[in-house]
């Protein structure tokens, strides 16, 4: 029980719980985000290589913080909440809270003054920082709102996990260059989300249907329309070969998934699928 005071360890256990779940989370959120920085970065290989596992290390550090409040805090209030661990973790977790949060608070820290101290330019640090409240901020709203405009949040949440890594490694017009990111997952999860029950948006949950199918027809429209405008010099090629590395994923995925190999949730979502 002890480790989950360390980073990553709540995220697998409470969200990418099977061997295949952790997997898709390299495939569909560290590798693209490595690359689709390392594609625009100036900085050498090494020095960014670094300085992005720092940034992921943070980043999630802080994320965990909200999925915590959300998981062991949000749920007492509410009537009927979704509970993503077993009760032995879960009264573990609620009565070790503060200590937990506090050692976490800490870890953030010091790997912040440590990243601090590797740069010259103290704007990307800076930036991060900043970075690291915004999206704070935005799991507070999430965990206090509960209607309809949980999706807008969910929206805000996924587009930061990201974007936010990228800061620390890209500068500003560098992380401009990369916005077709958020077309590559947030939207996508967006959408999928707001087909959740508690939403009760029937209408457009049966237009979206099975998501392993919904997700390539997806990236499948989004490429098309990629290829226009990459032949109208309005995007560079780099936005193709990511989208086509999704549609390919979620293609083979959808295979898997039909020929019995993995469960889908009642959702559609198959266990290949990150969670939040």
């Amino acid at each position: 029980m002890n480790s989950f005071y360390l980073p990553f360890v709540y995220l697998f256990k409470s969200r990418l719980k099977s061997k295949m779940n952790k997997i898709s989370w390299f495939i569909i959120y560290i590798i693209p985000i490595y690359f689709i920085g390392l594609s625009v970065s100036n900085t050498e290989l090494l020095n960014y290589s670094l300085i992005f596992i720092l940034a992921v290390i943070v980043f999630n550090s802080v994320y965990e913080l909200g999925y915590l409040e959300n998981d062991i805090q949000t749920t007492k209030k509410e009537s009927n909440p979704t509970y993503r661990i077993d009760e032995k973790t879960y009264n573990f977790l609620d009565n070790n809270y503060a200590k937990i949060i506090v050692f976490k608070i800490i870890t953030i820290i010091s790997i912040l003054i440590f990243t601090y101290l590797l740069f010259e330019d103290k704007v990307y640090i800076i930036n991060f920082i900043i970075g690291l409240t915004t999206i704070r901020f935005f799991f507070y709203l999430h965990n206090k709102i509960r209607n309809q405009l949980n999706i807008l949040t969910f929206f805000l949440l996924s587009s930061t996990k990201y974007i936010l890594p990228l800061v620390l490694v890209l500068n500003l017009n560098e992380l401009f260059s990369v916005w077709y990111i958020l077309f590559l997952f947030p939207i996508l999860r967006s959408i999928e989300h707001s087909t959740k029950i508690k939403y009760k948006l029937n209408k457009w949950a049966e237009i979206i249907g099975n998501h392993d199918l919904f997700r390539i027809k997806y990236y499948l429209i989004v490429f098309v329309v990629s290829v226009y405008f990459y032949f109208s010099n309005l995007i560079e090629y780099s936005f193709l070969i990511f989208i086509l590395y999704f549609l390919l994923y979620r293609t083979a995925t959808y295979i898997l998934v039909n020929k019995n190999m993995y469960k889908r949730t009642n959702t559609g979502q198959s266990d290949l699928s990150i969670k939040g």
